[in-house]
Formats: C-alpha cells, sequence, structure tokens
C-alpha cells in the first residue's frame, strides 16, 4: 500500500482530516459504517465540491481499492454512481479489478480512435489483445 493512502487511512480512523480526499473518504466510510451509500450528487451538494473534483478523487480512491462503485441512483433525472467503502479483505482484488478495466479500455481506445496511426504490428497486437477480452 502507498504511503499515501495509509496516510488517508489513518486520518479516516483518527478523525484528523486534512485534504478534500479525506473529506471525501470520510464520509464515504461513515455512510457505509451506517450501511448506507452516498453517490456522487449528494457528495456534491453536501460537501460543496466540484463535480469535477470529486469525480477525480473518487477515481484516484478507487485505484487505490479504497471504495467500490455499486450501480447507480438518479437525482433531477440524471444517474449517479453509488459508492461504498471497500473492506480491507476486498482491496487487492478491487485494485486487480480497476487496472484491468483501465487496461482494457485503453486498448479499445487505441483501437477506436489512433488504429489510423498506428504501426501494423501495434496494430495486430492490440486486436488480438482485444479479441482476448471478449
Amino acid at each position: 500500500m502507498k504511503p499515501k493512502v495509509k496516510t488517508w487511512i489513518e486520518n479516516i480512523r483518527n478523525g484528523n482530516i486534512k485534504s478534500k480526499t479525506e473529506t471525501i473518504l470520510f464520509d464515504i466510510y461513515q455512510n457505509t459504517k451506517k450501511k448506507t451509500l452516498t453517490d456522487v450528487f449528494r457528495l456534491r451538494n453536501e460537501l460543496n465540491f466540484s463535480h469535477q473534483t470529486i469525480t477525480a478523487i473518487l477515481s484516484s480512491l478507487e485505484d487505490e481499492g479504497l471504495i467500490e462503485l455499486k450501480g447507480e441512483t438518479m437525482h433531477e433525472n440524471n444517474y449517479y454512481s453509488k459508492i461504498r467503502y471497500a473492506h480491507p479483505d476486498e482491496r487487492k482484488i478491487l485494485v486487480a479489478r480497476r487496472h484491468k478495466a483501465k487496461f482494457d479500455s485503453w486498448v479499445n481506445r487505441g483501437l477506436n480512435d489512433f488504429s489510423d496511426d498506428m504501426h501494423v504490428l501495434l496494430k495486430n497486437a492490440l486486436q488480438q489483445q482485444q479479441k482476448k477480452l471478449f
């Protein structure tokens, strides 16, 4: 586990919240502890952070396996991700799953957006990788 992640977790445990990341993580932790899920809409409105700030932080927290997105909920005719704090035993699995999803997305984006600019060997290798995805 990265030092910054250890610091976030320690600060959540001792209530010494110092950053926006820790504020968001603490809120998610508290809701999960109460057996409720929070969502992006509620975080944005209750914490008064911009949507971009929240989604960037959530992406980082998801990369580290600290949170898991669990479906969607609707607010004001828009869908927002529901979020829960991940149990420590789940984190390695969540990190691996997130890494694979990002890699798969990268392969697909490369083929969809840049295939005309690729060397044929690279294009063939990515196409082989893409076949493994499906």
